[in-house]
């Protein structure tokens, strides 16, 4: 049976890019990784690439969630367990897992609607390794 290792990301839906990433970076001491070309803020709390997908959207909600599992196999399992259930499960695009900076993933809404990803495939920096830019 497959399961989920971690949270891996969360996309957030902001108002405001700029006051979201100087909340982000001097508050809560995440590492930011800019503004990307589509426009997102990546942010980091360690070795994996992104924690957190900052959007211009305006709503300042959950956008996405996202879970890891291990490998591809165990993320097949992961969409049959969840179709098993009565989740309607669909597979994620290469370009939708190249956005995420994942090797592939699946994608589902859980019970209150929130759009939910389970992927695999996360690239680590460990040559890049994090840097709060608070002291802690």
């Amino acid at each position: 049976m497959a399961s989920v290792t971690q949270l891996g990301y969360i996309g957030i839906s902001v108002s405001n890019i700029e006051e979201w990433e100087h909340f982000a970076t001097e508050v809560l001491g995440l590492q930011s990784n800019g503004v990307g070309d589509d426009g997102n803020l990546t942010l980091r709390m360690d070795e994996y690439s992104q924690r957190f997908v900052l959007s211009p959207g305006g709503k300042d909600d959950i956008d996405y969630v996202g879970f890891q599992v291990t490998d591809q196999p165990a993320l097949q399992e992961m969409a049959e367990q969840l179709r098993q259930a009565g989740v309607e499960v669909t597979m994620g695009t290469p370009d939708e897992a190249k956005a995420r900076k994942v090797e592939g993933l699946i994608k589902f809404d859980d019970p209150e609607g929130t759009p939910t990803e389970v992927y695999y495939g996360p690239p680590i920096s460990f040559d890049r390794p994090f840097n709060s830019p608070r002291a802690i």
